[in-house]
């Protein structure tokens, strides 16, 4: 299972699956943390996804060239 904290990620695993992916081993040169170290740790600024999002659809409006219906010369 993994679980997403944007900030962290939780990986729990069954003791065989932790001996196959030994993850250890990749993060072993990661600087360890406790629960008061989190607590301490300054908060980063984080983007407004959905804000971003809208203003980049309202971008689009403003800057798409409009359709106009050819004209009849007939």
């Amino acid at each position: 299972m993994l679980l997403d904290y944007v900030d962290f990620v939780v990986h729990i695993f069954s003791e065989k699956a932790r001996q196959y992916y030994d993850l250890e081993r990749l993060w072993k040169t990661a600087k360890r943390l406790v629960a008061a170290d989190l607590k301490k740790a300054p908060k980063k600024p984080r983007a407004n996804k959905k804000a971003a999002a809208k203003k980049s659809v309202a971008d689009t409006k403003k800057t798409a060239p409009k359709k106009t219906a050819p004209k009849n010369t007939a």
